[in-house]
């Protein structure tokens, strides 16, 4: 009896443990596979002597890993056998083109260009695409002389068929794991922002929690439209299961407490936090309850427990009566009141999750265009992208000076290892500086961090053994980093090529030429980002944030629009609103690119804050807008308010066009900016507890503080 127990409570721990992100984390499917593809491929032949077999079997798994994603099985098979014959292809003919230098140098530009351009037709084909051009690139890195032509192909594509053959076994044996990690991920960064979006609650700076808790938004919606993308891949594929059901009811749960946290935001007085303090404390505890069951939440999640009677207690331990406080304190006594109600509404969504949701038909989402796949019309779209306004178009110039420049150098220089810079400019490269600058600064301090490392190897003369463990965990730590942690993936990078290198006797003299092709292969796309349409943030956020207007203008459009037509469910509303929210998080992240960029400026990052934060005020009047639609009455009143507020945005739209291109646009802001802070902040205390005209009219109050 004993026994059971104890192995039930082992069981138990261990499903804790699986809660905690680090763990779930290190145990993330794909990742874990890939790596046993890579060293089950590679250590084998390492100990056999068969040194270059073992790297390009390798090389060719980490390609196709990079190939590798999307989320259908289906598509994901398509994807494999896409990237075995393109790897074949392509290798072969680096292999045969390699000895004449100028005629190779040719195909590198062209054959780059077109498979970098297949980004075009749909992402997955751009992966493919890429990782074809990383596969040439890498068999010029292992490429020795003597060696039959078909030799370095053929191990590439045979480690590329490894890998799909552990994702196939993977697929099979564990299905759905991997949208269920990403599902819990999503829970595990929206219970962040749900606590980031109560600390105000307790004494500390307003302008901070915006800061913290729109970053955390940013990285909420990031795994918010990764999971959909995934999702709609299904759908649109025409796939139909429970499993599939459950995942989709669950990041719309997700989305709709994303949206009630928008409205938790409320920052007391000093006042009142000081009179009030423990009862405050007590709701910021309770939301910490909550989030905590966020972070354990998952489909079918029937033994949640939640704080289902505590949401009363709060609300009858206030420690006032209403009637004797003042005017002052009786406005942020609702507000706080507010606060718990939305708390209580989504611990009310998060009990759905233990519900069942409605299979989506069959086919949903299904694109029924059979024309797409003529050659006439795909030829159309993608000569339709040959032009510096394409962001495909952009990328895959740059990567081809880049690479060719790359080649010129090291060709004419004749230098050592020289493929790794090509490979360095491929991997750093990004679609802008903003992405580009910090992939550079992590490049570089993962392979200085990694090259410490090795000298220290070198020193103590590590053994065999010592090397194959050293090689092993940095293999599986690549995998797991690389996405998410470049530049601790870089520095795996450097360990486990070390290691391989020294298992294979050719360990010395690598340190010097791989620091000189990583300064090299960092500074050539940074320059070809600098002088090929650079995009500054600072030049691309006015346009932004017209953008963002527009959008707020087209949802009061088409509320408009449906009260005038007496639609009981405003058709589109919903769509348009969505949109508005993804406009406000879009000109955040400009906020970040801008920081991200080489020298920012504070003043004008000051200035794009303050735009990013009177956008976030509007969005949650927006949402509060967008709660009570569905119980509107086209009364004169509602009309004549909306017709004024339309009015102000349509104003403000003109004037944006008028200034997005105005060199003094930020200047303009900066004279003005302790006003229209001031302005916001007042604006922003008026809280939730409001009726739809008076939204309306707090509405065309921001906006006169904005213009």
């Amino acid at each position: 009896m004993n026994q059971n127990s104890s192995s039930v409570s082992s069981l138990q721990r261990f499903s804790k443990s699986i809660q905690i992100p680090l763990l779930r984390y290190a145990l993330n499917l794909r990742a874990n596979i890939a790596a046993i593809s890579y060293l089950s491929c590679a250590l084998p032949l390492f100990f056999l002597g068969h040194y270059t077999t073992g790297f390009a079997l390798s090389l060719g798994s980490i390609a196709c890993h990079l190939g590798d994603s999307a989320s259908v099985t289906r598509h994901r098979l398509q994807d494999f056998m896409l990237c075995t014959l393109l790897f074949l292809l392509h290798s072969y003919l680096t292999i045969t083109l390699y000895p004449l230098p100028w005629v190779y140098g040719l195909y590198l530009a062209g054959s780059s260009f077109v498979l970098l351009m297949l980004s075009v037709f749909s992402p997955r084909l751009g992966a493919v695409g890429f990782a074809t051009v990383l596969a040439g690139i890498y068999t010029m890195l292992i490429y020795q002389p003597g060696l039959e032509d078909w030799h370095l192909p053929v191990a590439l594509t045979a480690g590329a068929v490894w890998y799909g053959l552990w994702q196939c076994f993977a697929l099979w044996r564990w299905p759905g794991r991997e949208d269920r990690d990403l599902q819990h991920e999503l829970y595990q960064e929206l219970a962040q922002k749900l606590i980031s979006h109560t600390r105000p609650l307790l004494p500390g700076s307003y302008r901070e929690t915006f800061v913290v808790t729109a970053k955390l938004r940013a990285l909420y919606a990031a795994k918010y439209n990764s999971l959909q993308q995934k999702i709609q891949q299904r759908l649109t594929a025409g796939e139909q299961s429970e499993e599939l059901s459950w995942l989709l009811g669950s990041i719309n749960t997700a989305d709709k407490i994303a949206e009630l946290t928008r409205l938790l935001h409320f920052a007391p007085g000093a006042a009142f936090q000081k009179q009030h303090e423990s009862w405050l404390a007590r709701i910021h505890e309770l939301s910490g309850e909550l989030a905590q069951c966020l972070r354990i939440a998952k489909p079918k999640a029937k033994s949640l427990s939640l704080p289902m009677e505590k949401f009363d207690a709060l609300r009858q331990s206030a420690p006032l009566d209403t009637t004797e406080l003042s005017k002052e304190f009786r406005h942020q006594y609702l507000q706080t009141l507010a606060v718990i109600d939305k708390l209580e509404l989504i611990n009310i969504a998060l009990s759905r999750l233990g519900s069942g949701y409605h299979a989506p038909a069959a086919g949903a989402g299904r694109n029924s265009a059979l024309p797409q796949s003529s050659v006439s019309v795909l030829w159309q779209k993608f000569s339709s992208q040959l032009t510096l306004r394409s962001n495909h178009f952009r990328h895959a110039v740059r990567a081809v000076f880049s690479l060719t420049l790359g080649w010129m150098l090291i060709t004419i220089l004749h230098l050592e290892f020289g493929f790794w810079t090509l490979m360095t400019s491929l991997l750093v490269l990004k679609p802008n500086l903003a992405l580009t600058w910090p992939r550079l600064l992590q490049r570089l301090s993962g392979t200085i961090a990694g090259l410490a490392v090795v000298t220290l190897m070198q020193h103590w003369h590590f053994s065999e053994p010592w090397l194959v463990v050293t090689f092993t965990l940095a293999a599986i730590g690549f995998f797991h980093t690389t996405n998410r942690f470049y530049g601790v993936g870089v520095f795996c990078v450097t360990l486990f090529v070390f290691s391989g290198f020294a298992l294979s006797g050719h360990s010395d003299g690598i340190l010097l030429p791989r620091l000189e092709n990583t300064l090299l292969g960092v500074a050539l796309p940074v320059l070809c980002v600098l002088f090929i349409a650079p995009e500054w943030q600072k030049r691309a956020f006015p346009n932004q944030l017209l953008v963002t207007v527009s959008g707020y203008l087209s949802y009061l459009s088409t509320l408009r629009q449906s009260l005038n037509d007496g639609a009981a469910e405003p058709k589109g509303l919903e769509d348009s609103f969505k949109q508005c929210v993804r406009h406000d998080t879009n000109l955040f992240d400009h906020w970040l690119g801008y920081l991200a960029e080489p020298r920012p400026k504070n003043d004008i990052a000051e200035v794009i804050l303050l735009c990013c934060h009177g956008s976030n005020i509007i969005l949650r009047l927006f949402t509060l807008l967008n709660w009570q639609s569905r119980e509107f009455k086209a009364d004169d009143a509602l009309l004549t308010e909306l017709n004024a507020t339309i009015a102000v945005f349509e104003n403000w739209q003109s004037q944006l066009e008028k200034d997005a291109n105005s060199p003094y646009f930020f200047e303009i802001i900066l004279q003005h900016k302790n006003d229209i802070r001031s302005r916001l902040q007042e604006i922003e205390q008026r809280g939730e507890q409001l009726d739809t005209l008076n939204i309306l009219k707090l509405l065309r109050k921001e906006l006169k503080a904005l213009m």
